[in-house]
């Protein structure tokens, strides 16, 4: 899933061409009208059990949206936390069932309400265990991780899901717990635990002719590939740089960047991580606290705020491949390995394919992923860095915000 140099279906960046306006870096042009925004709906399939919540809504936006990530700013790093959910009427605070009883008192005149998580501490490690120790070929992935919306602890890969499966079960014993045959019906979304076989592989996931001062959105070329810019930060250690994917470099520094077509330099590659985190640095050039952000080739937007993501909340990424993509996470824990090693603390999101695929494409790695605050104003939440399409399905995972800040001890620069 790893995006950009390597693509769920793979594509050759190198070789495509976009149409390009005379000058990108101008004011915000109205955009086309793209797709609707999903509207906000119910999680159809989320598990339940004795205190738990019986719904979750995704797709949020306003107001609503607004609480969902407040309340998990101020609890994500608190002992026994799950995720911050909305289930029609309140925002809700899911934990760990051990914890419940603490977490009532936390709460108590808060107005938020708490539910216990169905899903055992065991098998959200065992499922990462297991992630982190499946060898996995080139072309082939295992992703894991807790899911919010859900609450199950969904695994999707290209390997056996039923030797995934026996693995868990060995993890879940070195923890005295019994094997999954308790609580998971292989391959099916149903339990607490949902393995899922999947016959495309998500791999690690560019607007063309963009000039100094960059903006994020915009698409990129190096000798491997190309990718997408993500959001200009500030780092102590790096400076006023460009920030993107590490995969794009192949984890490499000293990697010399130019715009889509060729036309101008961006500056080296420094700073870079890969795989965990994948996360790399543009520096040498003028940078911008704008992004491209519509469905066209064009129109801009100021980013005028940083924040870190919540499950489902509506964001979009803008990719210079898929140019704008909206969706909601649904898991904020996610593990992603290939050949290249795992990726972990990521954000996961899954919806179906649609024409064009409904989430991001191969060459949009790297690209910003934020809360639309206006038409012309957007607040960072992350970037892009893996995806895949089969079908029927796209999964995109994402690195959070708070990955990138504390990556390079940097703040966003805002306009």
């Amino acid at each position: 899933m790893r995006l950009l140099s390597r693509g769920l279906v793979l594509v050759a960046l190198l070789g495509t061409t976009l149409a390009s306006p005379a000058q990108a870096n101008q004011s915000a042009i109205p955009e086309a009208a793209g797709p609707a925004l999903e509207a906000p709906a119910a999680v159809s399939d989320r598990t339940t059990c004795p205190g738990s919540a019986t719904t979750a809504i995704t797709n949020l936006t306003g107001k609503t949206s607004d609480a969902v990530e407040q309340a998990q700013w101020k609890y994500q790093d608190t002992a026994g936390f799950r995720a911050a959910i909305y289930d029609g009427m309140s925002v809700v605070i899911v934990v760990d069932q051990s914890s419940a009883s603490d977490w009532a008192a936390r709460l108590q005149g808060t107005g938020l309400r708490i539910a216990a998580s169905c899903v055992d501490t065991a098998l959200v490690a065992a499922a990462d265990a297991t992630a982190s120790g499946t060898k996995v070929a080139a072309g082939d992935y295992i992703a894991a991780g807790y899911d919010g919306l859900h609450d199950a602890v969904i695994v999707n890969t290209t390997l056996d899901a039923g030797d995934i499966a026996r693995a868990m079960s060995r993890e879940l014993v070195k923890h005295g717990r019994q094997d999954l045959s308790h609580v998971v019906e292989n391959t099916k979304s149903k339990g607490t635990v949902r393995i899922a076989h999947s016959e495309h592989a998500v791999r690690r996931a560019s607007r063309t002719t963009d000039t100094s001062p960059f903006f994020g959105g915009g698409r990129i070329r190096d000798t491997f590939g190309g990718c997408t810019t993500g959001f200009y930060i500030n780092s102590t250690t790096n400076g006023t740089v460009m920030v993107t994917a590490g995969h794009c470099t192949n984890g490499q520094n000293g990697i010399t960047w130019f715009n889509g077509d060729g036309s101008a330099s961006l500056g080296a590659s420094e700073g870079v991580h890969f795989p965990d985190p994948d996360l790399g640095l543009i520096d040498g050039s003028g940078y911008a606290s704008d992004t491209f952000g519509g469905n066209n080739q064009t129109t801009v937007k100021s980013v005028t705020a940083s924040a870190d993501p919540a499950t489902g909340v509506t964001y979009c990424q803008y990719g210079a491949t898929s140019l704008r993509k909206c969706y909601a996470y649904t898991s904020l824990n996610y593990q992603f390995c290939d050949s290249s090693g795992c990726t972990n603390n990521l954000a996961f999101s899954s919806g179906p394919a649609g024409p064009g695929g409904s989430l991001s494409s191969a060459g949009d790695s790297g690209g910003g992923v934020f809360k639309e605050l206006t038409s012309t104003t957007v607040s960072a939440r992350g970037i892009v860095i893996g995806n895949g399409c089969s079908a029927t399905v796209c999964q995109t995972v994402d690195h959070k915000r708070q990955t990138i800040l504390s990556t390079y001890n940097a703040t966003v620069v805002l306009h």
